[in-house]
Order: structure tokens, then sequence, then C-alpha cells
């Protein structure tokens, strides 16, 4: 079964409030706090995947920052979402601090108006079967 990365999510944060049940009232959060759910006092970020195993979760640097602030921080990890048998892992502040490693990341930003300098137009050298451009 073929899910994207948005159903992927939908169906995580689903699952995830399923299981907080209508006894913790939780509620999903908009974008930008660091978490996707409250629910009687905890904050909840989840993350899914459609796999049944997992390495490790991306953690932005907007989760960092709640997690420094909120004591009642947990990632919720919901695995196998693919195989429509979701597997579900809680994950307490304690044990998110224990195995947070930064990692830092580079970006290049890459503006509209200075693409079209970049831009090479490949030619096919129908002889060679290789192509060509300026570099």
């Amino acid at each position: 079964m073929k899910m994207t990365n948005k159903e992927i999510e939908r169906k995580a944060i689903a699952v995830v409030m399923e299981y907080e049940g209508p006894k913790r009232k939780p509620a999903e959060i908009k974008q930008g706090k660091g978490y996707d759910i409250s629910s009687n006092g905890r904050f909840i970020e989840v993350k899914g995947t459609g796999k049944k195993k997992l390495g490790f979760v991306t953690f932005q640097p907007g989760c960092h920052r709640a997690l420094e602030k909120k004591r009642r921080y947990f990632v919720y990890v919901v695995t196998n979402l693919k195989a429509g048998r979701p597997e579900l892992y809680v994950i307490n502040r304690n044990n998110i601090k224990e195995h947070l490693k930064r990692k830092t990341t580079w970006e290049i930003r890459l503006p509209v108006k200075e693409m079209q300098k970049w831009k090479r137009h490949l030619n096919h050298d129908k002889n060679r079967g290789r192509k060509s451009g300026k570099d």
C-alpha cells in the first residue's frame, strides 16, 4: 500500500489521539509549537513511519525548545502504518534527552533570481552517447 508522508502523519496522529482517549482529552495543536498534541498536561510530538522498524527520528529546533520548556514532554513514535498494524512507542522526556544527538546540517539556498545564471543546457552527443555542457 502506497502512502504519502502526509497520510502517514495523519494516521500516526489518529493512532495517538485514540490511545490518549477521551479521559485525557487530547487536542491537536497548530504548527510551530514543537509538539502536535496537548493531552491533560502532556505535550506530545508525534512521529510516524510506514516501516516496521525505525532507527532514528528527526527532531526539529522547535521540538528541542519545547523539550527544554515542558517537563511533561513526550515523543510518540508510531511504526508499521503501511501494513495497517501500527505499533506505538512512548518516549518520555528523560529518555529523549538521553538519546538526543545534535546534528549540524547545512543547506544551500537557491534564490530564484540566481538560478538562471547557474542553469546548464545539456546537449546529447549522438556519436558517444554522452552529455556535454559547460562547467
